[in-house]
């Protein structure tokens, strides 16, 4: 199996260039560039059994040469890192028998330049109390060279070890604490943040200077790491007013960060582009699309990138585009892309209308994770896992189309349009698996079961803007159908059903000929503020449409499948969720003319210390459409003397909350803060809640004509869910809460019970994927997954589960394959801390699985499978 890249070397005096090759199981290859044939090839010690890790399934079998070797061009010595046991043992040997050596290989012979190096037993430079333990990391980056000296980067392997950042400059040291620059004081942690290392004559680093995000503390708890990609140092052209290079590093949140390599800005000053677009009901899989940004300039001369487009279908996103051009010819350009599941694939550099122009390519099918195309001999080179790819242009595709795309012009929103493409296949006969789209407007039929070599056939291809579509491609794909330009991809599938022979572009343009609502955001992040203090952003709801667009209603939630909370657009400000409020909202029936835009003033004015979040959703006769509001409150710099609890807002009881000891409450309480769970908690302000636009989930028996909620019964009793850090009781005595609130909403308990913790499937997930984002609990997935039950069409799903801080899982059916189910129980089983209950202060900790663990809830008394084995965490 090949993690490492593939390298593309040219031996001294050499016909062509060679391919070399290292794999998971310790083995060396060179092949030849041309006809694939082996020059040579070395294996190294036994490599260490995945089975030593915890089976945690994040590379399966073995583990060996991981990142990816490096050559140096003026002596032709490759260095790597190989992971395996001491003594060259044969595993599996347990994780603590476990180590590095570090190799100097001298090409093409591939002998040794220096018996091999143990990295084991080393300690850190600037903490001697820091060890390096082979077993318990993983060398995944690939390595670099500074003058004389090899770097290579180690972290945690799995969620099993500790977590600590490890770097080796021809030995290891401990990336930590160094020497501060630009008035900076340096951090004791790098997780979560892009440094600048400096490195002595005798090989210690010093922190030189780095840039944290001011949500570095929930992008680890969540699992949306910050700096997952790594950082890249852009040419000297992008470069102006004082900024003479560019750092680019990104991660799993989806946020670009663009920084000055020289000042890169400390604690939460950096600059950076949002790149993600948040959907509550995304599917496994559905990754993310492949952008492309223009350089500029500001008013000051600053480096500025500007979206330029994007590609038409989405990747899995963890592998690393390549630019490549024609001797740097101007317009030449193409960007190649390793994905795992659309396999290899290429673009003109330079997008159309927005659009990244695909290249037709052999169908390689899936190729393996962090694979980065390699190119040599007019050739480019990549792996799967246990084949090397070594394609030109003269290759000959499987499948070939009449078009190269399918171009559907304009459609009217609502109506349907097919066009008919003829393809044939090659030199070779097909097994066929129909074909698939990315997107649920587009679909097609007409392709047989078998093909021979050189027939040919005709398939439907059908546009279709009915409302129905357009709602499943939002929900199901994550995609807002708006008039403008949309975009897809069609693929033909092999037997597999996975990967494909041939995929198409689809482009069209969708027009409206009435209103249709759309907003300049889809999330606006009001970013870290104290409390006392407040910040200010803009909006602007458009309509799309030909003609006039009304709206009907406008509500917010404190998180998705969450009640809706009506907002009164009487007075100004109007609240629109916890610590939010917008000026600007219009009354229920205004319009917007064609083609025209209003602008809503949003603010965030905190009065709790973590992370806010609210979903305002607007209706209109267009359609409706939403923005996520999100914000980071810490510790209060200016008086916090007026917030005290006679304020104006009152915490009560949302639909997912949990009980409440009856010692917390008294008849005379006006605020309840402590001991409640998850995001289970609304705060509403004393404005009147308007019942023109009450939601279906909203009970009207919770909503009062005077300014206080009443709890009818004095011995009524909420349950709720009970999970693994539930220490709070299922009964309570509730009397009238007597406050200014107006109206909430207090749903009866959905009926699900918590069965225990389970481990995954190695390979995929046990239910299908609903959701993964930061505010993630037991109640928010359950939320969600009894909203999908009230719908006109509902969904049920007797089954849920919470995994790795921040995923959502649900369904009727469990595939687990042929793996056996595991229940695991002790104090590292199920533990990792859900992203929804980091840093908020008015809820508990609540535990949301963890790598390859998740607690499971369900509406039944049993579980519909067999647990075969129990072991202790």
């Amino acid at each position: 199996m090949f993690y490492a890249k593939p390298l593309v070397w040219t031996p001294p005096g050499g016909p062509n260039k060679q391919v070399i090759v290292v794999s998971n199981q310790n083995n060396i290859r060179i092949l030849d560039g041309l006809t694939g044939t082996v020059i040579n090839q070395r294996t190294l010690d036994p490599p260490f059994q995945s089975v030593d890790t915890g089976n945690c399934g994040d590379i399966p079998n073995t583990v060996g040469i991981t990142g990816t070797p490096i050559i140096d061009p003026a002596t032709d010595i490759m260095y790597l890192f190989s992971k395996g046991y001491k003594g060259a043992a044969t595993g599996p040997a347990g994780t603590l028998q476990g180590q590095y050596k570090f190799y100097a290989i001298q090409l093409p012979g591939l002998t040794d330049v220096f018996p091999a190096i143990i990295i084991d037993g080393h300690y850190a430079d600037n903490d001697h109390t820091r060890y390096f333990v082979g077993g318990t990391v993983l060398n995944r980056q690939g390595l670099a060279m500074l003058g004389n000296t090899i770097i290579g980067g180690f972290g945690g392997h799995c969620d099993n070890f500790n977590y600590t950042g490890i770097n080796g400059a021809g030995g290891a040291g401990d990336n930590g604490k160094g020497i501060s620059a630009n008035g900076k004081i340096p951090i004791s942690t790098l997780q979560q943040a892009t440094v600048d290392m400096g490195l002595s004559s005798s090989g210690v680093f010093a922190q030189n200077d780095y840039f944290e995000p001011y949500e570095y503390a929930s992008l680890d708890g969540g699992d949306t790491d910050f700096g997952s990609s790594g950082a890249a140092l852009l040419s000297p052209y992008f470069s102006g007013g004082g900024v003479s290079q560019v750092v680019v590093a990104g991660g799993k949140s989806g946020k670009i960060y663009f920084m000055d390599a020289n000042n890169l800005g400390g604690f939460a000053t950096g600059d950076w582009r949002f790149r993600w677009s948040y959907c509550p009901t995304s599917q496994a899989g559905a990754g993310a699309y492949l952008y492309a940004d223009k350089f500029t300039t500001g008013a000051n001369g600053v480096p500025q990138f500007v979206l330029a487009g994007q590609s038409a279908i989405q990747f899995a996103g963890v592998g690393a585009p390549t630019v490549t051009s024609l001797n740097g010819q101007t317009g030449s350009a193409i960007v190649w892309l390793a994905d795992v599941n659309n396999g290899l694939v290429a673009y003109n550099a330079i997008p159309v209308d927005g659009v990244l122009q695909p290249i037709s390519t052999v169908s390689t099918g899936r190729l393996q994770k962090y694979q980065r195309p390699a190119f040599g001999n007019a050739r480019v080179y990549t792996t799967e896992t246990n084949q090397i790819y070594g394609i030109d242009a003269s290759t000959t595709p499987a499948i070939t189309c009449a078009s190269t795309s399918v171009g559907f012009g304009s459609v009217v929103a609502g109506l349907t349009k097919v066009i008919n493409v003829k393809c044939t296949a090659g030199q070779t006969a097909l097994t066929m698996n129909g074909c698939s789209t990315n997107l649920d407007i587009f679909q097609c039929s007409g392709v047989p079961a078998t093909l021979a070599a050189g027939a040919s056939f005709t398939m439907a291809v059908t546009l279709n803007l009915t409302s129905a579509a357009i709602e499943l491609t939002r929900t199901a794909n994550c995609i807002d159908v708006a008039p403008g330009a949309v975009a897809g991809s069609l693929s033909l599938m092999k037997p597999s059903g996975v990967i494909p022979y041939a995929s198409l572009p689809m482009t069209a343009t969708v027009t409206a000929t009435g209103g249709y609502i759309d907003l300049s955001a889809v999330q606006i992040d009001f970013s870290r503020l104290s409390i006392g203090t407040s910040s200010t952003a803009s909006l602007l709801v458009k309509n799309d449409g030909a003609g006039a667009m009304s709206f009907t209603g406008f509500a917010y939630q404190n998180a998705y499948g969450a009640p809706y909370q009506n907002v009164s657009t009487s007075g100004s400000p109007v609240v629109v969720g916890s610590g939010f409020t917008a000026i600007g909202l219009p009354v229920n029936g205004a319009t917007i003319a064609s083609k025209s835009n209003i602008t809503i003033s949003l603010t965030f004015t905190p009065t709790v210390t973590g992370s806010s979040a609210s979903i305002l959703t607007f209706w209109s006769n267009g359609g409706w459409k939403e923005v996520m509001l999100v914000g980071t409150a810490s510790a209060c710099t200016v008086s916090c003397s007026t917030l005290s609890q006679s304020s104006s807002t009152t915490t009560i009881l949302s639909s997912s909350s949990s009980a409440i000891s009856s010692s917390m409450l008294s008849s005379s309480s006006s605020v309840i803060t402590s001991s409640l769970t998850s995001s289970s908690l609304s705060t509403i302000a004393s404005s009147t809640i308007p019942t023109t636009l009450l939601s279906n989930t909203l009970s009207t028996s919770a909503l009062s004509s005077t300014s206080s909620l009443v709890v009818s019964s004095t011995s009524s009793t909420l349950s709720s869910t009970s999970g693994p850090s539930s220490n709070i009781a299922t009964t309570t005595s509730l009397t009238t809460l007597a406050t200014s609130v107006s109206s909430s909403s207090v749903s009866s308990a959905t009926g699900y019970a918590y069965m225990g913790c389970f481990v995954d499937t190695a390979s995929a997930h046990a239910l299908p994927l609903l959701l993964a984002n930061n505010s993630i609990t037991p109640q928010v997935c359950e939320s969600l997954v009894s909203s999908l039950a009230m719908k006109p069409t509902p969904t049920i799903y007797p089954f849920y589960y919470v995994e790795y801080h921040r995923e959502c899982y649900a369904g009727s059916s469990f595939s687990f394959g042929t793996q056996q189910v595991t229940s695991l129980y002790g104090a590292h089983a199920c533990t990792d801390v859900c992203s929804g209950s980091i840093g908020a202060t008015s809820t508990g900790t609540a535990f949301c699985g963890g790598s390859r663990q998740f607690n499971l809830y369900a509406t039944k008394s049993s579980v519909p499978f067999v647990v075969a084995t129990t072991q202790s965490k």
